[in-house]
């Protein structure tokens, strides 16, 4: 984890998401960064992550798929939902962080996300 601060609610959140897939944690991030119960501004990063969720995820490419077939992912975006907004965003740099750290076994897709996903940029605009 990024942040020493967090708390329980958080931390087990964090343990589920590492638990997922790439393909998973990318489908379950884009889904809370673009809820109505999330406040987070920017696209540039939803774009980089759906472009590289339709890189990895070639058999539902272009395919429009509803987020609650997907029952794991929509039980643990629910916790997010319960959750204030301090530890939204918390939980958000920490899928975010986590997502950076990944390898996603191609070698563009890796350098793109290291470079565009400046997590540290947004770690220091969130706590300013």
């Amino acid at each position: 984890m990024l942040l020493t601060t967090n708390d329980k609610q958080v931390i087990k959140f964090i343990e589920n998401f590492d638990n997922l897939t790439n393909i998973e944690k990318l489908r379950l991030c884009i889904h809370i960064l673009e809820s109505k119960y999330t406040k987070f501004d920017k696209i540039e990063i939803i774009e980089l992550l759906k472009k590289t969720l339709s890189t990895l995820d070639v058999d539902n490419k272009g395919k429009i798929i509803n987020f609650s077939k997907f029952e794991k992912l929509s039980l643990i975006a629910a916790k997010h939902i319960e959750m204030n907004n301090k530890n939204k965003l918390r939980v958000i740099i920490e899928m975010l962080w986590d997502i950076s750290q990944s390898d996603f076994d191609d070698p563009n897709i890796n350098q793109e996300i290291s470079d565009r996903l400046l997590i540290m940029d947004l770690v220091y605009e969130a706590i300013n």
